[in-house]
């Protein structure tokens, strides 16, 4: 269902999945599409899951992108319309390098166009939409993946609390891993 809104009102975000190669192994990417309602522009970003660490991660990089920050976001669960299909499949070296390209691809080919419905050039319709979404938060959110951990009474932990000073089999605290989001 396409939704017609005000500039700054809506951002609709959707998932797709493309098999693709990265770094020499055969994996699923799953691109989140984030689409600005009233200049259609878009940000996507890719990545190996669609749970909710990814979807705020997905809606961060596309408020990043966009500068601002819309008055709503509507994660929709329909599939994403696809434009095209390359034959072979692209290569990518990292998840990094496929990002990077994506975003280059952005620039270069989505924003200058000119967009079949509302028949603008989808950057210059953006120009008008930028002013009225609000301001990002002074400090990015954190999506890190985070899980606390009991050791069992016979593991040995080292704590360093400064330089030179080592304490050994200290009592086990719980561990917190932590699991930074892929560049």
């Amino acid at each position: 269902m396409r939704f017609e809104t005000e500039p700054g009102r809506q951002l609709q975000m959707d998932w797709a999945v493309q098999p693709t190669v990265i770094a020499g192994q055969p994996v699923a990417v799953h691109f989140a599409v984030s689409t600005l309602s009233y200049s259609r522009r878009f940000h996507f970003w890719g990545t190996d899951s669609e749970d909710a660490e990814h979807t705020y991660e997905a809606v961060l990089r596309a408020l990043q992108w966009f500068g601002g920050v819309p008055a709503e976001v509507l994660v929709d669960n329909q599939k994403a319309a696809v434009i095209a299909h390359r034959r072979g499949g692209a290569v990518f070296e990292s998840w990094a390098h496929l990002n990077q390209l994506a975003e280059r691809w952005l620039r270069e080919e989505a924003d200058p166009r000119v967009h079949g419905t509302v028949h603008e050039v989808v950057a210059e319709r953006f120009a008008r939409e930028a002013p009225t979404l609000q301001p990002l938060p002074p400090r990015r959110y954190d999506t890190a993946y985070w899980e606390a951990r009991q050791v069992g009474w016979d593991v040995s932990t080292v704590t360093q609390f400064s330089p030179g000073v080592v304490i050994e089999n200290s009592p086990p605290p719980p561990v917190r891993w932590w699991w930074p989001r892929p560049a």
